[in-house]
């Protein structure tokens, strides 16, 4: 009995894994908020004491380990990865501001020390989507978007090319 070669699959729909988004490496860069518990205070935190905050209230791109390397290795992969968390940057500054200017008008009406009850903290923190844009969605669809855009820029460049 001859068995016939089954047809691999090329669409999403077909294949569990699916192929219209490739497979992802790893997160190489991540957006951060400057803004943060003094970290002598990060106990006093857990004890529900009160704490100072660090930071200027500017979101920054951050290179986790995976990223490291990568702008020299593969700088076409870099440089739409940077148009991507550029884009985070930029959704971020409002809240990223508004967290720290949150903890600083707390603490301007706090009489007694220049720390921020944990609780205020907190309501900061939640307001202000700690920091970072307030709809992660629609956020991380157009940060994808303009990584794709660049990415279909950068594929027709020769050097980028494979």
């Amino acid at each position: 009995m001859k068995r016939s070669k089954k047809k691999k699959s090329n669409t999403a729909k077909e294949n569990q894994k699916g192929t219209f988004f490739p497979p992802r490496y790893g997160n190489g860069f991540q957006t951060v908020c400057d803004v943060d518990i003094h970290p002598d205070d990060k106990a006093n935190f857990e004890l529900r004491k009160s704490v100072r905050h660090i930071g200027s209230g500017v979101p920054s791109i951050k290179v986790l380990p995976y990223g490291e390397g990568i702008k020299t290795s593969s700088p076409c992969l870099y440089e739409a990865s940077m148009a991507h968390e550029q884009v985070h940057v930029n959704n971020a500054t409002a809240n990223c501001s508004g967290f720290k200017k949150c903890l600083d008008d707390k603490v301007a009406n706090n009489l007694v020390s220049d720390a921020n009850s944990a609780n205020e903290y907190i309501a900061c923190h939640n307001k202000f989507s700690k920091g970072l844009a307030s709809n992660c969605t629609t956020d991380e669809q157009q940060a994808y978007s303009k990584s794709v855009e660049i990415g279909e820029k950068l594929v027709i460049d020769s050097k980028c090319a494979s």
